[in-house]
């Protein structure tokens, strides 16, 4: 009996230490644990090309609800930065205590923040004269990873290199990862400045020939040579062009009036207005030599013939001006674009009209054989009355009238 009692004592004893280790076990494994712990962020990103400096992790045996630190620990780290390759790395920190183990992870991002290096080629500040051509002389773009983007560089902005302004250009390129830079350039485009007008003097005539040059033009340059006398053809692009070459030769001042003489078509639009005057400026240049910026509008500044585009000749007037032209118009009107038909009624509007201005701006037309045939008794008598006659040049009175669209 004391045997058996013995031994029932002893089976209990043993059933309750193996409870109570287990019990230990469990107290311990939930008290005690590795800890690795990182030194900085978790997340960390450097830029492509920099070096990645590792900040480490520490590991200690430790109690995860009480503040207990019972020893230090190895860590252990695995896993690789490249900093020259962008994309996403992951390190793995390890430490253990017997059977006790743990990890932390650390995510490393190696990105490109650094934003292409966008040149402007020439200045950023262009001034160009109104009428000037203007040619962007561009950018060039290098990225660090990409290298030459100068071929994806995008440029906004238009120069209007008629229209007195200041202009922007907005340049941009982007990289593979997505940086973007910016630059711009300014473009001021500045009136042609002037040349004063100088005056001619007392008694001076200007008598200027539209719509020429035609079937009497050559007639009327005899007469004037005859009398040493020159004038001004403002001519357009009928007849036989080489008669402008030939007042030209004979020292008459040779200007621009209209290719066309078509107003519906000059008067549309101001790009078309300049596609007219251009055409008639290259036939008096392929004439004369080179182009003139002497100009007369069809039907003058202050013609109605435009109103179908309301406030055309407000801008052409302007604009022509800033580009470098010098237009001009008339204060005495022989009247043979109207109700005159003969040379006779031609003389008389001269005449009377010059007497009435000290310097005089005569309209004529060599198209109308009755008024070339006036033009020698009109030279005559102004002679003999002490007038001199002069072609026009850019310091000339021009004659402005009120622009009336």
């Amino acid at each position: 009996m004391r045997v058996m009692k013995r031994r029932r004592v002893l089976v209990i004893s043993l059933i309750v230490l193996a409870f109570a280790m287990v019990a230990l076990a469990a107290v311990l494994m939930h008290v005690l644990r590795v800890q690795v712990v990182l030194s900085g962020d978790s997340d960390l990103k450097v830029n492509v090309g920099q070096p990645y400096h590792e900040p480490g992790a520490k590991a200690f045996l430790g109690s995860s609800s009480l503040p207990l630190r019972l020893a230090d620990l190895e860590v252990r780290s695995s896993g690789k930065v490249d900093t020259n390759k962008l994309g996403e790395y992951r390190l793995k920190y390890s430490a253990n205590w017997l059977f006790f183990e743990s990890s932390s992870t650390r995510r490393v991002l190696v990105v490109d923040t650094t934003a292409p290096e966008l040149t402007l080629k020439g200045n950023a500040e262009v001034t160009i004269n109104a009428g000037s051509d203007f040619t962007d002389p561009g950018c060039s773009a290098v990225d660090n990873l990409d290298g030459d983007l100068s071929q994806k560089i995008k440029t906004n902005g238009q120069i209007d290199t008629l229209t007195v302004g200041d202009y922007v250009l907005n340049y941009e390129v982007k990289d593979g990862s997505g940086n973007t830079a910016t630059a711009k350039r300014t473009v001021k485009v500045v009136p042609v400045k002037q040349v004063s007008q100088v005056n001619p003097g007392h008694k001076v005539v200007y008598l200027t020939f539209d719509d020429g040059p035609s079937r009497y033009t050559g007639a009327l340059l005899d007469a004037l040579a005859a009398r040493n006398v020159h004038v001004t053809f403002f001519v357009t692009g009928s007849g036989d062009p080489a008669l402008i070459g030939r007042a030209a030769r004979e020292g008459h001042t040779v200007g621009i009036h209209t290719f066309s003489h078509d107003y519906k078509k000059i008067y549309a639009s101001k790009a078309a207005y300049l596609d007219d005057l251009n055409a008639i400026n290259s036939v008096i240049a392929a004439q004369t030599g080179s182009p003139t910026h002497i100009m007369r509008f069809p039907g003058g500044s202050s013609n109605t013939v435009s109103s179908f585009n309301p406030g055309i000749m407000t801008t052409l007037t302007r604009d022509l001006t800033n580009m470098g032209y010098y237009y001009f118009d008339w204060n005495v009107e022989s009247g043979d674009a109207g109700r005159v038909k003969t040379s006779d009624a031609v003389f008389n509007n001269v005449i009377a009209g010059i007497q009435r201005h000290d310097v005089s701006v005569v309209l004529q037309h060599d198209s109308h054989g009755f008024s070339t045939e006036a033009v020698g008794r009109i030279v005559d008598w102004g002679i003999s009355h002490g007038y001199t006659f002069l072609p026009l040049d850019e310091t000339s009175p021009q004659a402005h009238q009120r622009v009336a669209n």
